[in-house]
């Protein structure tokens, strides 16, 4: 008797397509409106505070190809520049909460979304790297050319491994 796995588990990998997003917004609206908008096109994974982005972070941080992060997070320990640091293994002034300790790495584009963009400095962000600043409500054909951009990039970057 042959075993079969069940769908889901233990099936071989599928050939990555599609750029994977990780999206962290805390606002409802936001989250569908962002949802509806781009899963057509992208894998996203999304998360409504820090613990969460850590969370999917960890567990996915091979597959993904870029983070959206809302820099304002109610109810989090984290806000989106903390957690680009986090992810950027740059210390944390306030250190990591508990669930963020030992993060892995990455150098993935960061697109930070704020209704406040005119007061997000290169100082907050600039040590950072490889990141960009959405002021919203957001305009999607500037996010759309971007993830175009890092979509291509990841092609260009999977051809030449060939």
């Amino acid at each position: 008797m042959t075993h079969r796995p069940a769908a889901g588990r233990d099936a071989p990998p599928r050939a990555r397509n599609r750029t994977t997003i990780l999206y962290v917004e805390d606002d409802d609206d936001n989250l569908v409106l962002v949802r509806k908008r781009l899963e057509t096109d992208y894998e996203l994974l999304t998360a409504k505070n820090d613990k969460e982005a850590c969370q999917k972070y960890r567990s996915h941080h091979n597959e993904i190809d870029c983070v959206l992060l809302d820099v304002q997070l109610q109810g989090s320990k984290l806000d989106g520049i903390g957690l680009a640091r986090l992810f950027r293994g740059h210390p944390l002034p306030q250190g990591a909460p508990p669930y963020a300790a030992d993060m892995p790495t990455t150098n993935v584009p960061v697109i930070f979304l704020t209704a406040h963009a005119g007061q997000l400095t290169e100082r907050d962000v600039g040590d950072i790297g490889n990141t960009d600043v959405l002021a919203k409500p957001i305009q999607f054909v500037r996010l759309n050319t971007l993830l175009s951009q890092i979509h291509l990039r990841r092609a260009a970057s999977a051809i030449g491994r060939l």
